[in-house]
């Protein structure tokens, strides 16, 4: 971690012979006004980028959280150039830690690394990067504004799967990760999953066969009567073989048991590393019971327990995390969690905004990628 009178830096790598992963977060630590801090983020990063030798060319997903997207995000737009080859992502939470925006970016410095723009695939934005013997897409999907929430989520979904078929992509085998963004998200969030599940349904997804890792977290867009949107990590060439869909019933239930379709975490192996996609990890014990009512803190300290059960089922570590993204319902708690954050998760870039969960009384909420140079020599390397 790298901290400055302006901006704080945390950075983390995943290194093996054939490349490397650079995963950063970077947020303003003074309330500078929007503009100021942009600009501070903007050189912070770039200063960085040069340090380590990242150029736009090793720049695969740069995701900003705004506190106010609909009159910050065209600023953005205005005054930096990003990388047309990367993918860049909005989403309106507020930022906990500094001010107005905190930036999350993820570079792979690989002589494999090809990417290229998807636009004509996906009007609302998204790039493939071809990589070791995959190709990988990041794609944003958005529906039209003047429906309901039930028709926008199916809508969102099956623009994805549109998506997925032009790519001879399948939605049981290829989808690796969502992020279901809601608007409202205490009266909204049903209508959401309502959908996912009668798609999810309709190709071959159920608790008898499997889910994709999930984050579902109140979130906006920049076009206020949109209230349901979808990020998706998409991986092809993957063998069903290489990934196993992690479960910890000593701990957490199967996510159907309350309603809900997503894994809890994916662990995907290899010819040169290995990740673990964690999916958003609440305070829940093994029958599905939200725990510790009102106590952020003991909450908080739940949440890392089942994160760490989850990565031990995936043969890493609290160590191995790459990047974490902490949601709160109410930001005026995290004076009370900043220290637990620093001794649960030291050194790990992370990203802390304002996010409600499903369930109310859930205060608190984690997600992360974590990874290890330990592969398998029998599948194709990532890079």
């Amino acid at each position: 971690m790298i901290s400055s009178n302006i901006c704080e830096i945390r950075t983390s790598f995943l290194e093996s012979p054939r490349g490397k992963e650079v995963f950063l977060s970077l947020c303003c630590q003074k309330a500078l006004g929007f503009n100021a801090a942009l600009v501070a983020i903007k050189d912070a990063y770039m200063a960085e980028c040069r340090n380590l030798g990242l150029g736009a060319d090793t720049e695969v997903k740069l995701q900003f959280f705004f506190s106010d997207i609909q009159n910050q995000f065209a600023l953005l737009n205005a005054q930096w150039q990003c990388s047309p080859s990367a993918f860049i992502c909005a989403v309106g939470q507020a930022p906990v830690e500094g001010s107005y925006l905190v930036l999350q970016a993820w570079h792979l410095q690989s002589k494999s690394l090809k990417k290229e723009l998807l636009i004509h695939q996906n009007p609302f934005g998204g790039i493939v990067f071809h990589h070791g013997g995959y190709s990988s897409l990041l794609t944003a999907h958005f529906p039209d504004a003047d429906k309901t929430t039930l028709e926008q989520s199916g809508q969102i979904i099956d623009s994805y799967l549109a998506l997925l078929e032009k790519n001879q992509g399948h939605l049981s085998k290829d989808a690796l990760r969502t992020w279901f963004y809601v608007r409202d998200i205490d009266n909204n969030y049903l209508d959401m999953v309502g959908a996912r599940t009668e798609r999810y349904e309709q190709h071959g997804l159920t608790p008898k066969t499997h889910f994709v890792a999930s984050t579902g977290i109140e979130g906006t867009s920049s076009v206020p009567s949109i209230l349901s949107w979808l990020l998706a990590w998409t991986t092809l060439g993957i063998q069903p073989e290489q990934r196993v869909f992690i479960s910890a019933p000593s701990h957490l239930p199967p996510t159907h048991v309350y309603g809900v379709n997503f894994e809890r975490a994916t662990w995907i192996t290899f010819g040169d590393r290995s990740h673990i996609h964690v999916s958003g990890t609440a305070s829940i014990d093994a029958q599905g019971n939200v725990m510790h009512l009102d106590d952020i803190i003991s909450q908080t300290y739940r949440v890392a327990e089942n994160i760490r059960i989850l990565l031990e089922k995936g043969n890493m570590s609290m160590t191995d995390l790459r990047s974490i993204i902490v949601y709160l319902r109410d930001i005026g708690e995290y004076p009370n969690i900043a220290p637990l954050l620093d001794e649960l998760f030291p050194c790990v870039p992370r990203v802390v905004v304002r996010g409600a969960v499903c369930r109310p009384q859930w205060l608190i909420e984690i997600e992360g990628i974590a990874g290890t140079a330990q592969g398998n020599s029998d599948f194709a390397p990532y890079c």
